[in-house]
């Protein structure tokens, strides 16, 4: 594995299990106020969130959707660096021919969210 791909996946490690912590304390501290209902607990989350993830759950219109999608974005973009790293690090093995090879590469490739970038985009995430 490759450095950055090793420090993109323990970033990514440190902001799930930030998550999860945070997720874990925001329950305990629903659940202790009492009379309290589903769409006030929605009112609490998104007085709570940054205005960046309040990007993400904007939309949602349930307080359980609104944890599902979260934990939906941290599980998915996990997922992504690590297939990501299996593509990278993927080889062929003694014994198979090309085409099975190619057909590995298509696979891991569909799971990393890969897409077009215009220069102008590369420009300015560098």
């Amino acid at each position: 594995m490759k450095l950055d791909v090793i420090i993109a996946a323990t970033m990514l490690w440190t902001i799930y299990r930030k998550w999860k912590h945070w997720k874990h304390t925001f329950i305990s501290y629903a659940n202790r106020i009492t009379n309290v209902t589903a769409a006030n607990r929605l009112a609490i989350l998104v007085n709570l969130v940054d205005t960046l993830v309040y990007t993400c759950i904007s939309e949602c219109t349930t307080y359980h959707d609104t944890l599902r999608k979260l934990d939906d974005a941290c599980i998915k973009c996990a997922n992504e660096v690590y297939a990501r790293c299996q593509l990278r690090t993927c080889r062929q093995n003694a014994g198979k021919s090309l085409e099975e090879f190619q057909q590995m590469l298509k696979a891991h490739g569909t799971y990393g969210n890969f897409r077009d970038v215009t220069a102008a985009q590369y420009q300015k995430a560098a």
